[in-house]
């Protein structure tokens, strides 16, 4: 691996990564800094969940099923219509905890149901 003045190209690419960073939490607050980290968690944490189904299915099956990722969608588009029903986000005609409680679950019944309809037929 070629060396840059003694230190590989991976540790000069993440101080530079660390330096930036330092320098926008200084110039524009922790604010960004914690907004940026709960969304890379919550990014990180869907990649996790879908590839955790793909590694499900595939340690069973010995079988790639990529309609995990179409049902998982449709989940999505599910709770989405059930909060667009409601009031949307910005003005919901129910409170809001059980407006999230009542999403979730939907869209996992909506998604189960889809989940058991092409089990059956494919």
């Amino acid at each position: 691996m070629r060396r840059l003045r003694g230190i590989g190209v991976g540790t000069a690419i993440l101080i530079a990564v660390v330096g930036f960073f330092a320098w926008e939490i200084y110039d524009k607050g922790w604010v960004l800094f914690f907004t940026l980290l709960v969304n890379g968690l919550t990014l990180g944490s869907v990649y996790a969940l879908i590839a955790l189904g793909y590694t499900m299915v595939y340690g069973i099956l010995k079988l790639l099923n990529f309609a995990h990722g179409d049902v998982y969608m449709i989940g999505a588009f599910i709770g989405f219509g059930v909060l667009t029903a409601l009031g949307g986000s910005l003005a919901p005609e129910i409170n809001v905890w059980l407006l999230i409680a009542l999403m979730f679950a939907v869209s996992m019944l909506g998604s189960g149901g889809l989940g058991v309809v092409i089990d059956r037929f494919a």
